[in-house]
């Protein structure tokens, strides 16, 4: 659907998309701003850096970690909707925790050594007040896309939406709805705590999660995608404008870390085969020690070559 907005500005006539929160006037460049009444009240545009000074971090981060010789090849400023809430209410599971105890049985003639294995009972409530943070659209797939929705839980500055639109910030109505994006948060409180029930007890029996969703907004969080050219190789990266850090960029591994890599998996390799070698089992008798340490040595020393052999490692 398209409709017809009048710019504060110069009062030229624009047509935008239906879904566009805000766009540039064609004609002057100033921000056009059109809000759905049921998101003004929860819309969050964070303060960010300008590209000029995202641009000057990333080179400096390249200058760091790559050395002289880059070129950065190509970079997109864009915003992802996130839907931020806090999840609240109460969580109770049930299961059993295994316990194992040890008893050294002594007599005049032999020493026994008994294992007895104990279950005890745990029914646990606790008390859920939760940020959560998942993106706006659906089947998103953005490079440091955790980061990016760990940092939007941080942010304390905001904007408005003229100045995220002069800056050059695209904005567009979420594909989740307000409504699915509760039901979305309340899902993924309830797998969180699921999962940390899993590490409490052995066996987890029962649960139910008594929850729901408060202080629900929407934020567009910026973020700046980036590719740099490096001794004819190419690599990406992701700027967090609002933190001011590179988030998350894949390095060319330098030469000198190549072969500490290569020397360190050889070394391992020798002192292995050596004690595997020196080790003499009794006569007749089957231990996997030589088999276990030869698996263990070839295991270890294979991804170590491995990580001096790859194209790049990723910083984040």
């Amino acid at each position: 659907m398209i409709i017809k907005l009048k710019c504060n500005y110069c009062g030229a006539e624009t047509e935008i998309p239906s879904d566009i929160i805000g766009i540039r006037c064609e004609y002057c460049g100033n921000p056009i701003t059109h809000i759905p009444d049921k998101y003004k009240q929860i819309l969050r545009f964070p303060k960010t850096l300008t590209t000029e000074e995202s641009l000057t971090r990333i080179r400096k981060f390249l200058l760091d970690k790559v050395g002289q010789g880059f070129t950065i090849h190509n970079y997109t400023e864009f915003t992802i909707p996130i839907w931020r809430g806090l999840a609240k209410g109460k969580f109770n599971y049930e299961g059993y925790k295994k316990h194992i105890v040890t008893k050294t049985i002594k007599t005049n003639k032999s020493t026994t050594i008994k294992t007895e294995t104990y279950y005890i009972p745990i029914n646990r409530t606790t008390d859920v007040n939760e940020w959560i943070a998942i993106p706006g659209r659906i089947n998103e797939d953005i490079y440091a896309l955790d980061e990016i929705l760990r940092n939007s839980l941080k942010i304390n500055k905001y904007a408005d939406a003229e100045n995220m639109v002069k800056n050059g910030w695209e904005i567009v109505i979420p594909e989740l709805s307000r409504e699915e994006a509760i039901n979305k948060i309340d899902d993924e409180a309830e797998e969180r705590l699921y999962k940390r029930a899993l590490k409490e007890v052995d066996e987890l029996l029962d649960y139910n999660a008594h929850l729901y969703v408060d202080n629900l907004d929407l934020v567009y969080y910026p973020v700046i995608e980036f590719t740099y050219l490096f001794k004819k190789k190419r690599y990406r990266g992701v700027f967090d404008p609002v933190i001011g850090e590179v988030i998350r960029c894949e390095i060319p591994i330098k030469k000198t870390k190549r072969i500490l890599y290569a020397t360190l998996a050889y070394t391992i390799l020798i002192l292995l085969v050596i004690a595997i070698t020196n080790i003499k089992p009794p006569p007749d008798a089957i231990i996997p020690t030589q088999l276990i340490l030869g698996l263990g040595a070839g295991g270890l020393g294979a991804y170590i070559i491995y990580r001096a052999t790859a194209p790049q490692e990723v910083y984040d």
